[in-house]
């Protein structure tokens, strides 16, 4: 019986948020890795350090590092930005901004750094 309830309830759900079997596969799935990916961060200790202003942003590493950093405005998402980064075998990375509009941001950093993958959000307010 508890079987049968649990299938119902899961395709009300699928069915309310007109997601496919694979779709819903998919965010879960991701979900699960910026999940890992966020924790790899703690447990490591490799939270990057970052200095935001309207001129650009510097990134810092504890490791090298390759991957992406997303900026989303949170007020029009027709600014929101997105740029590769590979730090070489450095850990520092500069990225310029010319032109960005001032506001809240929320910054995301996907990375990967000896072999293991990280996650790691952060907001930020440029005045």
């Amino acid at each position: 019986m508890a079987v049968i309830l649990a299938y119902t309830a899961r395709i009300i759900i699928l069915n309310s948020s007109g997601l496919t079997d694979s779709e819903s596969l998919n965010v879960s799935t991701s979900f699960l890795y910026e999940q890992d990916a966020q924790k790899n961060v703690f447990v490591d200790k490799n939270e990057p350090s970052v200095k935001i202003d309207p001129n650009g942003i510097d990134l810092g590493f504890v490791q090298p590092a390759k991957g992406k950093v997303t900026l989303i405005n949170v007020a029009d998402e027709n600014q929101n930005r997105s740029f590769h980064i590979n730090s070489g075998k450095g850990k520092e990375i500069s990225i310029p901004l010319p032109g960005i509009s001032l506001g809240q941001w929320r910054l995301k950093f996907e990375w990967e750094s000896n072999g293991k993958n990280f996650f790691y959000e952060e907001d930020a307010f440029l005045k």
